[in-house]
């Protein structure tokens, strides 16, 4: 894998891998539970997904996958946290982008 001058691994993200990033950051900035946008505009998982614009499909196919099928319940759980939703988006990106380079 190709290298920047820091020694990071620099690699395109593919669609779906980038779109799930940029959905981290918007949960970042504003998440919610137990509505797509609340009064505030922020927003739950899938909404991020929307808002993130790209190929939704896969994206939303591979957090489906890793959350159990049920993006909505996942996001809605009381344990939940905005970190840990803005994580998995990321970890999930990072399987895809991985899946890509293999």
């Amino acid at each position: 894998m190709p290298l920047d001058s820091t020694g990071y691994v620099t690699t395109t993200l593919c669609p779906a891998a980038a779109l799930l990033m940029r959905a981290a950051d918007i949960v970042e900035r504003g998440w919610c539970q137990g509505h797509l946008v609340d009064d505030h505009g922020n927003v739950c998982a899938l909404q991020a997904l929307y808002h993130a614009r790209g190929k939704v499909t896969q994206a939303f196919v591979a957090l489906s996958n890793a959350v159990g099928g049920n993006i909505p319940e996942w996001n809605n759980a009381p344990s939940q946290t905005a970190a840990n939703v803005a994580a998995t988006m990321r970890a999930v990106a990072m399987r895809l982008a991985m899946e890509r380079v293999a």
